[in-house]
């Protein structure tokens, strides 16, 4: 190797010295939290058909308008409007999941809608996660990630014949760039 890089003369070391450091990866970067939002009330979110077992083609939507406490750049107060979609799932697996959420901000005033790409069931933990990104209004771009804890049993609702029809838990909301 030394003899290789002594015959190459001092523009290869410099062109290997420069290549080295464009192709080195760049640190990545921490997420920005511009929101954290939590339930003071269940969330309630309707499955039809209901989860079961095996994946199937299944619309959600919300059941209740839960208002949330949130941390943004001071403290305000918001309402989860609406959640709503469809794909193809089940208790434990997803895809092609397409949906929207709503959320209304006070005092501020204004909306943030979110563009659902993907919902995970655990029906171990109970934990109910959905994410997308922020799709219009305020925080726009905003990747968002909601979660609740169902207080529902999933394991006993999802190997049931009409499946897993409802689940409720505070949701939590976190809007990050």
């Amino acid at each position: 190797m030394k003899k290789l890089l002594r015959e190459a003369g001092p523009s290869a070391i410099a062109l290997l010295t420069f290549a080295a450091f464009v192709l080195t990866p760049a640190p990545a970067r921490a997420q920005t939290v511009d929101a954290t939002c939590v339930g003071t009330v269940a969330l309630v979110v309707n499955w039809s058909p209901g989860l079961k077992l095996l994946q199937a083609a299944t619309d959600f939507s919300s059941g209740s308008s839960p208002n949330l406490s949130c941390v943004t750049n001071g403290s305000e107060s918001a309402t989860l409007t609406s959640v709503s979609g469809s794909g193809q799932l089940s208790c434990s697996t997803s895809s092609g999941v397409s949906g929207t959420a709503v959320i209304t901000w006070t005092p501020a005033g204004g909306t943030s809608t979110i563009d659902i790409s993907g919902l995970a069931v655990n029906s171990v933990s109970k934990l109910v996660t959905l994410t997308g990104t922020v799709s219009a209004g305020r925080f726009l771009n905003d990747n968002a990630t909601m979660t609740f804890v169902a207080v529902e049993s999933l394991t006993t609702e999802c190997a049931d014949t009409d499946g897993l029809t409802q689940t409720s838990g505070a949701p939590t909301i976190v809007l990050t760039h």
